[in-house]
């Protein structure tokens, strides 16, 4: 079954996967930060949100990449979907979901990737956090890869950290930013559902980290969840009649 790592060659390829790839090629292998202004104005615009609007559609009608899709798309603990839409080496594009209200606050943490993200319904508040000496105090930990995409991310903790918050920016519908994959940051939908298109760039390391409060209870790695293929023609369904409001 194909993956979606081999296209325009991939017997799935369709002409929408054409405009999304076409839009992000000038970009490619260049600088997230330093073309940071021309890709958020690209992704949060109406020309690329439409080319990705028509993937999620035609992932919904046909089998062959809702199959590849569920397999692909994982369920986060913290009670939002990502649905994995399209994928090769040098990016990936999914669809975050937040259909109801979380019950609790992400960790601050950072990426193995840069990402670019808009929001297509709701809103939300993204974070971002600096090391200070006079910042609060959280426990350091390392999330490592696993072996194998059946296991759970390994968590190992390493010292701490002070930290402060230095940016909060609130994203509407529409809007779009940019961050870096060694910036410390957390996002925080307002209320629910929340839907965001998110671009993740190529990974260029191994590890992240990840700020815990001293004393929190670290609960067992939960091993990952995947969607059905029901599941996934189900969510995609939601976040299309979304996209219309």
């Amino acid at each position: 079954m194909s993956d979606l790592l081999a296209f325009p060659d991939d017997p799935l390829w369709t002409e929408a996967h054409g405009r999304v790839h076409s839009a992000l090629r000038p970009y490619l292998g260049r600088s997230t930060l330093e073309c940071a202004v021309e890709l958020t104005g690209l992704v949060g615009g109406v020309v690329f949100t439409d080319a990705v609007r028509d993937v999620v559609a035609g992932t919904v009608a046909d089998e062959r990449l809702l199959a590849v899709c569920a397999d692909r798309s994982q369920w986060h603990p913290l009670g939002f979907v990502k649905v994995l839409v399209m994928s090769n080496a040098a990016f990936q594009i999914r669809m975050n979901y937040w259909p109801s209200p979380v019950g609790e606050r992400e960790d601050v943490h950072d990426h193995r990737f840069d990402f670019v993200s808009t929001v297509v319904h709701g809103a939300l508040v993204a974070e971002q956090y600096e090391l200070a000496a006079d910042g609060e105090l959280f426990d350091r930990y390392t999330d490592r890869l696993p072996g194998s995409a059946e296991e759970p991310y390994l968590l190992d903790r390493v010292d701490q950290a002070h930290v402060r918050k230095a940016t909060a920016l609130r994203v509407h519908r529409g809007g779009a930013y940019a961050t870096s994959g060694r910036v410390l940051h957390r996002v925080i939908p307002i209320g629910a559902p929340v839907v965001t298109l998110f671009v993740k760039f190529a990974c260029y390391r191994a590890d992240t980290t990840v700020l815990i409060t001293p004393g929190a209870a670290i609960g067992a790695r939960q091993p990952r969840r995947y969607t059905r293929s029901d599941e996934a023609r189900d969510l995609l369904g939601q976040v299309l009649a979304l996209w219309e409001l």
